[in-house]
Protein backbone atom coordinates (compact mmCIF):
# COMPACT_ATOMS: atom_id res chain seq x y z
CA UNK A 1 0.00 0.00 0.00
CA UNK A 2 0.85 3.19 -1.22
CA UNK A 3 2.00 5.95 1.88
CA UNK A 4 0.32 9.03 1.10
CA UNK A 5 1.30 10.94 4.68
CA UNK A 6 2.53 14.03 4.22
CA UNK A 7 4.38 13.93 7.14
CA UNK A 8 6.60 11.06 8.45
CA UNK A 9 4.58 10.35 12.75
CA UNK A 10 6.58 8.90 15.45
CA UNK A 11 5.98 6.46 18.39
CA UNK A 12 5.90 8.99 21.91
CA UNK A 13 5.37 7.11 25.18
CA UNK A 14 4.51 10.31 27.69
CA UNK A 15 1.71 11.66 29.55
CA UNK A 16 -0.21 14.72 28.00
CA UNK A 17 -1.90 17.03 29.51
CA UNK A 18 -4.96 17.96 27.46
CA UNK A 19 -8.53 20.47 28.25
CA UNK A 20 -11.71 21.13 25.90
CA UNK A 21 -11.48 24.54 26.98
CA UNK A 22 -12.74 24.04 30.55
CA UNK A 23 -11.30 24.39 33.95
CA UNK A 24 -10.68 20.60 34.08
CA UNK A 25 -7.31 18.67 32.47
CA UNK A 26 -7.59 14.88 30.34
CA UNK A 27 -4.76 12.88 30.79
CA UNK A 28 -3.78 10.83 27.74
CA UNK A 29 -0.83 8.62 26.37
CA UNK A 30 0.54 10.02 23.48
CA UNK A 31 0.76 6.99 20.77
CA UNK A 32 2.51 9.29 18.18
CA UNK A 33 3.60 12.66 16.62
CA UNK A 34 3.99 14.56 13.94
CA UNK A 35 4.95 18.14 12.71
CA UNK A 36 0.99 18.68 11.99
CA UNK A 37 -0.61 17.01 14.91
CA UNK A 38 -0.73 13.61 17.69
CA UNK A 39 -2.52 10.62 18.55
CA UNK A 40 -3.27 9.40 21.61
CA UNK A 41 -5.25 7.50 23.54
CA UNK A 42 -7.46 8.39 26.97
CA UNK A 43 -10.14 6.99 29.10
CA UNK A 44 -13.10 9.75 28.15
CA UNK A 45 -14.40 10.45 24.80
CA UNK A 46 -14.37 13.64 23.23
CA UNK A 47 -16.49 15.61 20.91
CA UNK A 48 -15.61 15.46 17.45
CA UNK A 49 -14.13 18.59 15.95
CA UNK A 50 -13.97 19.88 19.14
CA UNK A 51 -11.14 22.28 20.09
CA UNK A 52 -8.55 21.06 22.43
CA UNK A 53 -5.85 22.73 24.46
CA UNK A 54 -2.52 21.00 24.96
CA UNK A 55 0.40 20.74 26.95
CA UNK A 56 3.32 18.12 26.29
CA UNK A 57 7.35 18.36 27.08
CA UNK A 58 10.03 17.44 24.16
CA UNK A 59 13.43 16.81 25.03
CA UNK A 60 15.75 19.80 24.02
CA UNK A 61 19.04 18.64 24.53
CA UNK A 62 19.93 18.56 28.09
CA UNK A 63 16.19 19.69 29.49
CA UNK A 64 12.63 19.77 27.95
CA UNK A 65 10.79 22.33 26.45
CA UNK A 66 6.60 22.71 27.08
CA UNK A 67 4.82 23.20 23.87
CA UNK A 68 1.59 24.67 24.77
CA UNK A 69 -1.12 24.89 21.55
CA UNK A 70 -4.63 24.29 20.43
CA UNK A 71 -5.97 21.83 18.71
CA UNK A 72 -8.61 20.09 16.57
CA UNK A 73 -9.94 16.71 17.64
CA UNK A 74 -10.58 15.35 14.08
CA UNK A 75 -11.41 11.48 14.67
CA UNK A 76 -11.59 9.00 17.56
CA UNK A 77 -12.33 4.78 17.47
CA UNK A 78 -13.36 3.06 20.87
CA UNK A 79 -11.17 0.74 22.22
CA UNK A 80 -13.06 -0.76 25.14
CA UNK A 81 -12.50 1.02 27.56
CA UNK A 82 -10.30 3.85 26.06
CA UNK A 83 -10.46 5.84 23.12
CA UNK A 84 -8.16 6.09 20.52
CA UNK A 85 -8.10 9.93 19.05
CA UNK A 86 -6.44 12.46 16.56
CA UNK A 87 -5.61 15.77 16.79
CA UNK A 88 -4.37 18.42 14.32
CA UNK A 89 -1.96 21.15 16.01
CA UNK A 90 -3.73 24.72 14.92
CA UNK A 91 -1.68 27.14 16.99
CA UNK A 92 2.01 26.40 17.33
CA UNK A 93 4.17 28.81 17.11
CA UNK A 94 7.49 28.96 14.78
CA UNK A 95 9.48 28.28 17.86
CA UNK A 96 7.45 25.39 18.79
CA UNK A 97 7.49 23.65 15.22
CA UNK A 98 11.00 24.18 15.31
CA UNK A 99 11.87 22.10 18.48
CA UNK A 100 9.20 19.60 17.37
CA UNK A 101 11.31 19.25 13.91
CA UNK A 102 14.14 19.09 15.40
CA UNK A 103 13.15 16.64 18.04
CA UNK A 104 11.20 14.33 15.55
CA UNK A 105 14.44 14.45 13.30
CA UNK A 106 16.55 12.99 16.53
CA UNK A 107 14.07 10.40 16.54
CA UNK A 108 14.30 9.85 12.57
CA UNK A 109 17.83 9.26 13.25
CA UNK A 110 17.53 7.01 16.11
CA UNK A 111 15.13 4.53 13.81
CA UNK A 112 17.88 4.76 11.43
CA UNK A 113 20.50 4.13 13.35
CA UNK A 114 18.69 0.74 14.74
CA UNK A 115 16.85 -0.29 11.81
CA UNK A 116 13.89 -0.16 13.02
CA UNK A 117 10.90 0.35 10.47
CA UNK A 118 8.87 3.50 10.57
CA UNK A 119 5.26 2.75 12.49
CA UNK A 120 2.49 1.64 10.97
CA UNK A 121 0.27 3.95 9.85
CA UNK A 122 -2.93 4.57 11.97
CA UNK A 123 -5.84 6.60 10.02
CA UNK A 124 -8.98 8.11 10.50
CA UNK A 125 -11.68 5.14 11.06
CA UNK A 126 -14.43 6.75 9.92
CA UNK A 127 -12.94 7.81 6.61
CA UNK A 128 -9.25 6.11 5.64
CA UNK A 129 -8.84 8.06 2.86
CA UNK A 130 -8.00 10.64 4.67
CA UNK A 131 -4.86 12.02 6.35
CA UNK A 132 -5.24 14.57 9.24
CA UNK A 133 -1.82 14.80 10.02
Amino acid sequence: MENRRKNSRFRLHQIIEMSCFSENFIHVSSVDMSINGMQFVTSEPIEHEAKVFLMFEIPDGQESYMIKCEGVHMWQKSLGDSYQSGVLFTTLTETDKIKINSYLESLEEGEKDENEETPQDIKDPENPENEYY
